[in-house]
């Protein structure tokens, strides 16, 4: 290995280890050939080979030589096969190794990937299926997310709809609309927990939950939200818990008795005022 990286005379010092190397890449672009144009490997590879010869390569040093079209080819081939398969990994591998100006692999990690594949390919080495694991979030940095958004949203005054929290179970909360746009909330939810110390969500997995919870619209429409749940609703209910206060002391257990009923109540025609109330609703 240390020859192999260090000799720039290999062939030269040990030819046979060299010969090796050079059936070994012979082999590797047969199969490659065979894998990415099985219409015509032959001529496929005859092209690939003069590719690298001194004045094709000192004119084409930094651009493709594929067309457009054999190049969208190739990244369907790569993507078609499913992600992490070692089938993915090697059509990768050999298409970024015979085509490296063609960015048939874009991203920068896989084409890394792809240079320790064909490296590995071209030693005989046997390529191992890539596993994924996902990393379960702490609950309390869940719920912590939940009850941020819960302060920085606000609730229509009609309408409901479904969130799937697992598996097959679903259920209904009210519409709400946010206060602040998703990617103001999710810079202050940054700063929150660093500032409380607290586990966070990654931004995607935060603007996700976001999503899921804010159903009700533009929070620009809050001025709107704002006046019609007061004309119909909390104008009402605040003198009513006026009229309560008035009578029962705060600590009393009167008080907060019909304080909470005013609340249910409140909250019950706020989450479905549409169907709740109606000119023949009683």
């Amino acid at each position: 290995m240390a020859n192999r990286a260090n000799d720039e005379n290999l062939s030269i010092h040990h030819p046979h280890k060299y010969k090796q190397m050079l059936n070994a890449q012979v082999t590797g672009m047969q199969h490659s050939a065979k894998i990415l144009h099985p219409a015509n490997p032959k001529k496929f590879l005859e092209d690939s080979t003069n590719f690298f010869k001194p004045h094709q390569q000192s004119r084409q040093s930094n651009k493709g030589i594929l067309p457009e079209e054999s190049r969208e080819t190739l990244r369907t081939l790569c993507n078609s096969a499913k992600k992490g398969s070692v089938e993915r990994r090697a059509i990768a591998a050999m298409a970024h190794h015979a085509f490296p100006h063609d960015k048939i692999v874009t991203e920068t990690k896989t084409r890394k990937k792809a240079d320790e594949d064909i490296e590995m390919i071209l030693n005989k080495q046997l390529l191992q299926r890539t596993i994924f694991s996902r990393k379960k979030m702490p609950d309390q940095a869940i719920e912590l997310a939940v009850k941020f958004i819960l302060s920085n949203v606000q609730r229509l005054a009609w309408g409901t709809h479904t969130v799937k929290i697992g598996g097959n179970e679903h259920i209904e909360v009210p519409r709400l609309i946010c206060c602040m746009n998703s990617e103001d909330m999710n810079r202050a939810y940054i700063s929150y927990c660093d500032k409380s110390s607290s586990t966070q969500l990654c931004s995607t997995e935060f603007l996700k939950l976001v999503k899921a919870i804010s159903k009700g619209g533009d929070y620009r429409a809050i001025a709107c939200v704002d006046y019609t749940v007061g004309v119909l609703i909390n104008d009402n209910f605040e003198r009513l818990q006026s009229v309560v206060d008035q009578l029962f002391h705060n600590d009393s257990q009167m008080h907060r008795y019909y304080s909470d009923q005013i609340t249910y109540a409140r909250d019950f025609l706020k989450t479905k005022f549409d169907s709740h109330v109606t000119l023949t609703s009683r």
